[in-house]
């Protein structure tokens, strides 16, 4: 017990030794009025000064966050941020605002003309067909003859194929974006204009020939005046049909 107790206070007198050392080797050292005892080794730590020159001058302002700051972006060891440019990449950027529509490019614009005119020459020559039948037809209506079913089912054929090459003309021709100056000019009459204008009449006798041919098909009885003026106006919606489609097409081949 008394062995204990001796190694003991020989363990608190050798830690007070040690303590009283350490102050003194402390206090003997030369004080800096510019930085505490605290930053003093902390900036040894973050800073070693072997790095930086001795010949920095040590006033009331300095600071060795600045310090730091201008080595580590003027060291090469740390590679600089590169500069990021105010300047717009014409590139990239779209040309689409929100005043003006976005233009088509060129490929498909044309693709588009071109099928619109295969389609548009193909609802004229089907119509061409369809026209001279049903002409046929009427003829042999007129005096008193019944038509072939052959020949029924040929011009009924051709009204179909009409209809539909007619349809994807038109649904090519609303694709197709507009000319910027084309709905502000108000002077002046172009083949455009003409073949916009005689597009709708077209339109309309088309829309007309469909339903008249069904209601005088399916509706109308036979051997009646209605039935002959059906087939009449019928006929005369072929002819005006066929005769405004061909304006627009030698319109806007031609002009």
């Amino acid at each position: 017990m008394t062995n204990a107790l001796c190694l003991r206070r020989l363990l608190l007198k050798t830690a007070a030794l040690f303590g009283a050392f350490f102050c003194v080797f402390v206090s003997s050292q030369p004080a800096h009025a510019e930085l505490p005892f605290a930053d003093r080794y902390r900036w040894s730590l973050v800073y070693p000064p072997s790095l930086f020159s001795p010949t920095v001058p040590t006033t009331s302002s300095f600071s060795p966050s600045q310090v730091l700051t201008a080595k580590h972006t003027s060291s090469p060891i740390i590679p600089k941020a590169p500069k990021q440019s105010n300047a717009i990449d014409t590139k990239n950027t779209s040309v689409c605002t929100n005043s003006q529509h976005c233009k088509m490019d060129e490929k498909s614009e044309e693709l588009i003309k071109v099928l619109h005119q295969i389609f548009g020459i193909g609802s004229l020559v089907l119509l061409t067909a369809t026209v001279v039948i049903g002409q046929i037809n009427a003829i042999d209506f007129f005096e008193g003859r019944l038509s072939s079913q052959t020949m029924l089912w040929v011009h009924r054929g051709l009204a179909i194929a009409t209809a539909v090459a007619y349809g994807g003309a038109r649904v090519l021709a609303w694709i197709l974006p507009r000319e910027p100056g084309e709905a502000s000019e108000g002077g002046g009459f172009d083949s455009a204009k003409a073949h916009n204008i005689l597009s709708w009449l077209h339109g309309i006798g088309m829309i007309a020939l469909i339903v008249g041919g069904v209601l005088n098909r399916v509706i109308v009885p036979s051997s009646t005046d209605a039935k002959i003026a059906m087939t009449v106006g019928h006929l005369a919606a072929g002819y005006f049909t066929w005769a405004t489609l061909s304006a627009a097409a030698v319109v806007i081949t031609f002009f």
